[in-house]
């Protein structure tokens, strides 16, 4: 459902943008094995270092209305009502830059998707050195962006 924003691919590639079904607590590994504050892991996007501090994700209107569908929404859905919810998560492993504590993760970001392209995200859990947003931009033929951009302290 999700389609990521390809980067170049490079080594040194420490950050991982996660997105879940809900907040939990599953493991995801990729190199290392990290504890994230998400259940229902579905997608993962390696954000290279050299990239800017963001993350991608594009899906059409018609998607959203068909994922509404499969999440229990149904037609008599107010315009104002989510049509998709969604949690993502930043996470990063890095002993060179962060010696005593090399995981670092942000809080968990649920974002609520509206049928006319608006996003709403909320912050949860613990937090340990990454701020997480969430963005959007509708362009003229109904695809709708999803941005996720992030700042790690200390770099």
């Amino acid at each position: 459902m999700f389609n990521s924003v390809p980067g170049n691919p490079a080594t040194g590639t420490l950050c991982f943008a996660l997105i879940g079904l809900g907040k939990g607590n599953d493991a995801y590994t990729a190199g290392h094995t990290f504890s994230t504050q998400l259940s229902g892991i579905k997608q993962s996007v390696p954000v290279l270092m050299t990239d800017p501090a963001t993350m991608s994700f594009s899906l059409s209107l018609d998607e959203y209305l068909k994922a509404s569908q499969v999440a229990g929404f149904g037609a008599n859905q107010q315009p104002t009502q989510p049509a998709v919810e969604l949690f993502a998560q930043v996470v990063m492993w890095n002993p060179i830059v962060f010696p005593q504590n090399p995981e670092q993760w942000s809080r968990v970001l649920k974002v609520k998707v509206f049928q006319d392209g608006r996003v709403t995200g909320s912050l949860s859990g613990d937090r340990n050195g990454i701020d997480l947003q969430v963005q959007s931009q509708v362009s003229p033929d109904g695809t709708a962006t999803l941005t996720f951009p992030f700042q790690i302290d200390g770099m």
